[in-house]
This record gives structure tokens, C-alpha cells and sequence, in this order.
């Protein structure tokens, strides 16, 4: 049973020092006698904490996409890696922002799990998008009322929801990562559910197709709106 650990399950830096407590742990409890049958099932339960279910974890995007086929696949990864980025947050306030914002690709999370929420968002939307392409998804923007961290305005928040069954849920929150929210009758349940997780008023929300806003231009002749992205 060993063996399995020293053969190189890819996981996160959290989840090899779980692979290490977990060694340990196993060394232990054969130190002291127990049967192998005993310690077989108690190691194949602690190795769930590696990535959830103990298997190896992809090291690409595009390998995880031949391999995930539910929003609760990506739902398991966004919790087992995803941290949320407090100084970016700032860099992308409305009181920092200027002009475009670029907001990391899904590959790149992927890669580097830290970032912000529409980072997150994007994440989640585009690759449900491309596994399952059958279920509705939305991004979902809510406006707080506005809050200062560290001197900087933050009042917008992203997610993505998706529809099954005729009911609606939401997940890829980075608040609050590895969390599928639901069901709810519609998306003024949601809100209002949302908003008493938040404890935070929220003034508009907004489902939409793409974290990207339209910048609106006199019509000309040889003008066309451009697409900018929406401040996180």
C-alpha cells in the first residue's frame, strides 16, 4: 500500500503534505500490528483527502478536460485548489482599475490556482461549457453596496450558475470554493439566499454570457462598439 505514495500521485502542495501525513500515518499503524485488511481501508479513506477521491490529479487543462464530466468534477478541483487572490483584488478595485482588464484563461488557473472571483468565474463557465455542453450555464455579477479593503472600493462579485431540472443552482464562488449552492426556484431566491450568506446588501444582479461588457460608441460608418471586461 505504500507504494502507491512513492509512485507520484500530482497533486497540490496541500495535498502533498497530506500525502506525507498520510505515509506517516500509514508507517505507524503497521508499527503497531494492525491487520492488513484493517489498514488497507483506513488508508484508502484518508487518501480521499488527495484530490478527493484518490486518484491522480491531471497536470494540464486540456488533460482534466478528457477526464471531467460533470459541473461537480470542476466543483471538486475549484475546492481542493483554489485560493483566493486578496492583493489582486485590490490591483483590480475600482480604485486602482484603469483601463482594460485582463482576466487569467482558464488554462492558466488551471495551472495556477489563485485569482479573483471573475478569474474563477471564467473558469467555471468556460469549462462547463466544454464538458458539458449541455446544461445552461450563466456567469452571475451582483453589486454590493460598496465596502473599502485597505483603502480600494470593491462592490462587484462574480459567480456562475447553471440550471438542472428545472431548478437553478450556483457554484465557482470564490468566497466560498467547492460549494454548488441550491436548488432555487428562480434567481430572486438566489440573491436573496446569497445575500444573507454575504452578509452584504446587493443592489443589482445580473446574469450574462460572457464577463466582458460592451463599450458603446457613437454609430459611424467606421465605428464599432468594442468589448471591454467587466471590473471585477
Amino acid at each position: 500500500m505504500n507504494r502507491m505514495f512513492s509512485e507520484g500521485i500530482e497533486c497540490s502542495p496541500n495535498e502533498t503534505r497530506r500525502q506525507s501525513e498520510i505515509r506517516d500515518f500509514s508507517q505507524t499503524l503497521v508499527g503497531y500490528g494492525m491487520s492488513m485488511t484493517r489498514y488497507a481501508a483506513v488508508i484508502a479513506s484518508l487518501v480521499m483527502a488527495c484530490g478527493g477521491s484518490g486518484k491522480a490529479t491531471p497536470t494540464t487543462y486540456e488533460a482534466a478536460l478528457g477526464i471531467w464530466s460533470s459541473i461537480e468534477d470542476i466543483n471538486t478541483w475549484i475546492g481542493n485548489q483554489f485560493v483566493y487572490d486578496v492583493d489582486r483584488a485590490i490591483q483590480l478595485s475600482e480604485t486602482r482599475s484603469r483601463g482594460r482588464v485582463v482576466i487569467y484563461q482558464p488554462a492558466n488557473v488551471y495551472r495556477k490556482p489563485r485569482g479573483v472571483c471573475v478569474d474563477l468565474a471564467r473558469f467555471g463557465y468556460e469549462t462547463a461549457r466544454r464538458i458539458a455542453p449541455g446544461v445552461s450555464v450563466k456567469y452571475l455579477m451582483v453589486e454590493f453596496e460598496p465596502t473599502t479593503v485597505r483603502g480600494n472600493v470593491l462592490r462587484r462579485h462574480w459567480f456562475v450558475t447553471f440550471e438542472r431540472n428545472g431548478k437553478l443552482y450556483s457554484f465557482a464562488d470564490s468566497r466560498r470554493p467547492g460549494t454548488i449552492a441550491g436548488p432555487y426556484d428562480s434567481l430572486d431566491a438566489l440573491v436573496e439566499d446569497y445575500q444573507r450568506v454575504r452578509q452584504r446588501t446587493i443592489v443589482a444582479a445580473t446574469q450574462r454570457d460572457s464577463f466582458r461588457k460592451q463599450k458603446k460608441r457613437r454609430r459611424s460608418k467606421h465605428s464599432r462598439s468594442e468589448s471591454q471586461p467587466a471590473a471585477p
